[in-house]
């Protein structure tokens, strides 16, 4: 009942908060142990703390490892974390540096919700769609680790792939300027592969 008398904690005093993730990011690699953190409604608490500097690490590492279990995506879409994530994607310079964020995008962007709630976020100045905002992000700087969160997106229903419809001649020229094997390719090749409808 390691979980139960952990939750307590969370949120809580600053010190022993940080610890009390850190114990809990080590017992998450046990399946069982997730579940009871699941059951013990942590994910909404953990996504707030993803807010606060000093617990951002440890906080999406933990939620991570809950986001590797298919039945748990589905719980993230009741929460900020699609937004947050969104944000970070955003704002975080060099995706290389946060592999946490880049695993946890990844996972929770195979859920249809969880993709839909990304699209449909409106961010930045402009007050443009998530959607639009990563796509153009990810062209810019030509990032892979973007386009592995574009990719799933490309895998979700009609609507999502529809999306895509003003990009396509800007995917094939990124393609074309890509050396053979290069990871961006292999992301904006399978973009492209997802995109099997008649529109497109």
């Amino acid at each position: 009942n390691i979980v139960d008398k952990l939750a307590r904690f969370v949120p809580g005093h600053d010190v022993l908060l940080l610890v009390t993730l850190r114990l809990l990011l080590n017992l998450s690699f046990d399946p069982t142990l997730r579940q009871h953190m699941v059951d013990r409604s942590m994910i909404p608490r953990v996504v707030e703390l993803m807010k606060n500097p000093h617990f951002q690490h440890v906080s999406m590492a933990l939620l991570y490892h809950i986001s590797m279990d298919d039945k748990c995506k589905s719980m993230f879409t009741y929460t900020a974390a699609v937004p947050i994530i969104l944000d970070f994607l955003l704002q975080v310079e060099d995706l290389h540096s946060a592999p946490e964020l880049i695993a946890l995008a990844v996972n929770l962007t195979q859920n249809q919700r969880n993709a839909e709630v990304l699209c449909e976020t409106i961010a930045g100045a402009e007050q443009t769609r998530g959607f639009d905002l990563l796509v153009q992000r990810a062209l810019r700087y030509q990032d892979p680790l973007a386009f592995k969160v574009i990719r799933n997106l490309s895998q979700q229903d009609v609507n999502i792939k529809l999306k895509f419809q003003p990009y396509v001649p800007d995917l094939i020229y990124l393609l074309k300027l890509e050396e053979a094997g290069s990871d961006l390719m292999v992301e904006v090749l399978g973009t492209l592969g997802n995109l099997n409808i008649p529109q497109i």
